[in-house]
């Protein structure tokens, strides 16, 4: 598959470089938040084209973050007050969870209990995280080419005390954050030779993901076997 190359000038979209028919697409999407927190969201300019193939993409990774057993307040709203009404609404979409739902222990202040979580796949997730790192690139650093980097979603952690992991860089990045426990990031690039960047992102104080990016081969991703991305997303995501 080609890369794209960074067109020579602004607006653009942010994953295939096309300047027609562009619209807006708010990153992490509108969903993710309740109708009275959906103020100053980020958002990038993307092509019609690519925003079509992203709207099933929204609906399924707000699924699986909401429904986090240590998920914000926020976030459990979310789950409880529009998850479950659309699962109910869409019985294929329904159908579909079921296949990820896994028994799990889960140790709790009144002892161990078990719970049904849903483990999302990896080829679901990684791009969601690429979508979102090339989105925020797009907006925040505009002069970077980032088209031409690789990108590697190298941690993931599913509880907010795992975040103490890689705390100790979050002093030297840049961080903002959208809604009450919705979205946090944290991102730094080198104002020296800026070959590439860091993000670290918490979805519902639950939920947190490391993406490097870079121009060199070292920030190449290794996949294990068998994984496959969903062919419908956009083909330069």
């Amino acid at each position: 598959m080609l890369t794209p190359v960074k067109p020579g000038q602004r607006p653009h979209c942010y994953i295939c470089g096309s300047t027609s028919n562009l619209t807006e697409d708010h990153v992490p999407p509108k969903c993710f938040f309740p109708t009275n927190q959906r103020q100053n969201l980020f958002s990038a300019d993307s092509c019609k084209e690519c925003h079509r193939r992203l709207s099933m993409d929204d609906e399924a990774t707000r699924i699986w973050l909401s429904s986090a057993a240590s998920a914000s307040p926020t976030g459990k709203w979310i789950f409880r007050n529009e998850v479950l009404p659309s699962l109910r609404k869409k019985p294929k979409l329904l159908e579909n969870v079921r296949k990820f739902l896994a028994p799990s222990k889960r140790q709790t202040p009144h002892g161990i209990v078990e719970a049904n979580l849903i483990n999302f796949p990896q080829a679901r997730m990684i791009p969601f995280i690429r979508r979102i790192t090339k989105a925020l690139l797009y907006r925040f650093h505009p002069t970077y080419d980032y088209f031409s980097d690789h990108f590697n979603v190298a941690y993931q952690f599913e509880t907010p005390a795992n975040v103490t992991k890689v705390r100790s860089l979050i002093p030297y990045l840049t961080g903002m954050s959208r809604g009450i426990g919705v979205f946090k990031v944290w991102h730094g690039i080198p104002s020296e030779k800026p070959m590439g960047g860091l993000w670290i992102f918490l979805f519902y104080e639950a939920v947190c993901f490391i993406c490097l990016h870079g121009k060199d081969e070292k920030f190449t991703p290794k996949y294990p076997a068998g994984y496959s991305e969903w062919p419908e997303l956009p083909k330069h995501l």
